[in-house]
């Protein structure tokens, strides 16, 4: 093989996909994304190009080689052409390599292009044998999920980020599209939003000791009272709403839940949206709808090819399932209606249903089936069930609502938002909360009070539904749930 010194790195930027890279001694060299070449929009037949990637398949010949190189720019993995009188050894599958040559109309069915290398450089080496992924061998997620920093060097995991990737735009361009402004809200905070108890909370470690002290006065000291990390952003953005009208936060939260459901991490992303416009409850909840549906069908529309690889992943018929979604109008029902057809229900429970209770999974699951296994809001809950800060309705409920959906359940949360002064601090009473505590929260009605709402979803949930993947850690990168924080 030939191989050559690289040299030291200067500087690199990219440009529309290609990265420039230049070394010292060295001319200006242009690295090709393989999307981009196997798109033709990147070099012209015949041009000399230059990519690196990693080695995914390698096929020795008499007199030729053939290697498949993936950069994880997209599915494709492109076929590099070797001679054998260029080579010592084949470089070993998963190795990373840099490959110089021509692109050249591919005479083989099923690929474009290929590229007739020049020089094939050996960046990194397989340096044992160990290596938990072999070619041609199917794995499942749940082995996968074993190995978080090499695992996205599988096929279905490099799909899962690039259309975790592509769904974050999509989201972005939505509220961009729609007048909102991103906004950011504290990781640290000293509130508890959803009032549920289940934080993590900030312990000072000074550098010099071996361990926190934990005790409460180094808690208080730092901060000058006790600090968490956030469960939402949702009291923060009102804030900024307050002043910009329509704004949203996509960022992290943390749940002390120890909870090992298919469904739950303690460290996720949430999306959070607060405006002015979202003033009413058929307003808000059609909103929420709309948001859900534009997002999903754009990403149908982007990423075919990444969404196809999940195929074996994911239950028989979810597509099917999913385009149900998309192409009904969610049903709506109050959360007294759905008791009632609870308890009329010819099915047994894990526990009977009863007014001013949550509704469990299987509860959720039944009246999704009944209502046509398509989108179900579930409206105006007991205001004992719901935060202090959802608008109270003229009865013992409040404008609050849960998006349900088929394999996940709940997917969204959401309400109008309590404008009223003097029947916020009666909610606040009502739960204990210390209005010295919430003087900030009560300022906002104090001082220009507005009408609005807003919702809150689960980002790494929205991607278990939109793709149809049974567990939720195999969603996100790495995976923080009670039990495990590996890496």
């Amino acid at each position: 093989m030939n191989i050559i010194k690289t040299g030291s790195l200067w500087c690199s930027k990219t440009i529309s996909n290609i990265f420039l890279i230049r070394r010292y001694g060295h001319t200006l060299t242009r690295v090709h994304s393989i999307k981009e070449l196997l798109g033709g929009g990147a070099a012209q037949i015949g041009e000399k190009v230059v990519i690196k990637g990693w080695v995914r398949l390698c096929r020795s010949q008499k007199n030729v080689i053939f290697l498949n190189i993936s950069d994880g720019s997209c599915i494709s993995k492109l076929q590099v052409v070797v001679s054998t009188s260029c080579c010592g050894k084949s470089p070993a599958i998963g190795s990373s390599v840099e490959v110089s040559g021509n692109l050249v109309r591919s005479a083989h069915e099923g690929q474009l292009y290929e590229l007739q290398a020049d020089t094939v450089t050996l960046l990194g080496d397989m340096l044992d044998s160990n290596y938990p992924f072999h070619p041609g061998k199917q794995y499942t997620l749940k082995y996968l999920r074993q190995y978080p920093h090499l695992r996205t060097r599988t096929n279905v995991f490099q799909s899962i980020m690039r259309l975790r990737n592509q769904a974050t735009m999509q989201i972005h361009k939505y509220f961009q599209d729609h007048s909102y402004a991103y906004v950011h809200t504290p990781i640290i905070t000293s509130s508890n939003c959803e009032g549920a108890g289940d934080l993590f909370t900030l312990t000072p470690q000074n550098k010099e000791e071996d361990s926190a002290s934990g005790s409460d006065e180094d808690l208080i000291n730092y901060f000058h009272g006790p600090s968490f990390l956030t469960v939402s952003g949702q009291l923060h953005a009102e804030v900024l709403m307050s002043s910009l009208s329509h704004v949203y936060t996509f960022g992290p939260a943390f749940r002390a839940e120890k909870s090992h459901t298919r469904h739950h991490l303690a460290e996720f992303y949430m999306i959070e949206a607060e405006s002015t416009s979202l003033d009413c409850m058929d307003t808000l909840v059609k909103g929420t709808e709309r948001f859900v549906k534009d997002t999903i069908n754009s990403l149908l529309i982007a990423c075919p090819d990444d969404l196809s690889s999940l195929d074996r992943f994911i239950p028989t018929n979810y597509k099917k399932t999913l385009n149900n979604f998309l192409h009904s109008s969610c049903a709506r029902m109050t959360y007294t209606e759905a008791v009632n057809a609870l308890e009329v229900a010819n099915q047994k429970f894990s526990k009977n249903p009863k007014w001013g209770e949550e509704l469990r999974s299987d509860h959720e699951n039944y009246l999704i089936q009944e209502s046509g296994n398509k989108g179900l809001f579930i409206t105006d809950y007991p205001a004992k069930l719901r935060p202090f800060y959802c608008r109270k309705n003229d009865d013992d409920t409040v404008a609050a609502f849960d998006l349900l959906v088929p394999f996940v359940g709940e997917l969204i949360g959401g309400s109008l938002r309590e404008e009223r002064f003097e029947k916020l601090l009666n909610s606040m009473k009502t739960f204990n909360i210390s209005k010295e505590s919430y003087s900030w929260y009560l300022d906002l009605r104090r001082y220009g009070t507005i009408r609005h709402g807003g919702f809150g979803m689960g980002f790494e949930r929205f991607l278990q539904f939109m793709l149809g993947v049974t567990n939720i850690r195999d969603t996100i990168p790495f995976p923080r749930y009670s039990g495990s924080c590996k890496l």
